[in-house]
């Protein structure tokens, strides 16, 4: 399975960190494009203030009790770029 990461601005200043389960194979069927009936929400954390500290934490309380994963795709926001480098020099995780 691979993770997909996606970091919004939700209502004022709230920020909303949306994980998605994604099977491999559904990304080499498609060349990477991924459709709705691919995902499947795994987390979803909402936040005021968001730093690389405080996404590490959301993605280890997400993808522990998820399993683990082959690899991770997300945006190209820096927070959350700097978060997931965080978490995954924990795991054997291959960032995208």
């Amino acid at each position: 399975m691979a993770g997909h990461l996606d970091h919004s601005i939700d209502i004022g200043t709230k920020k909303a960190l949306v994980v998605l389960w994604v099977p491999v194979a559904a990304l080499s069927l498609r060349d990477s494009t991924i459709q709705l009936a691919d995902c499947e929400c795994v987390g979803l954390k909402i936040c005021e203030r968001v730093n690389d500290e405080s996404i590490a934490q959301d993605l280890e309380s997400i993808f522990c009790p998820a399993g683990k994963l082959q690899a991770v795709i997300k945006d190209g926001d820096h927070t959350l770029q700097k978060g997931v480098r965080l978490w995954s020099e924990k795991q054997a995780v291959v960032v995208r």
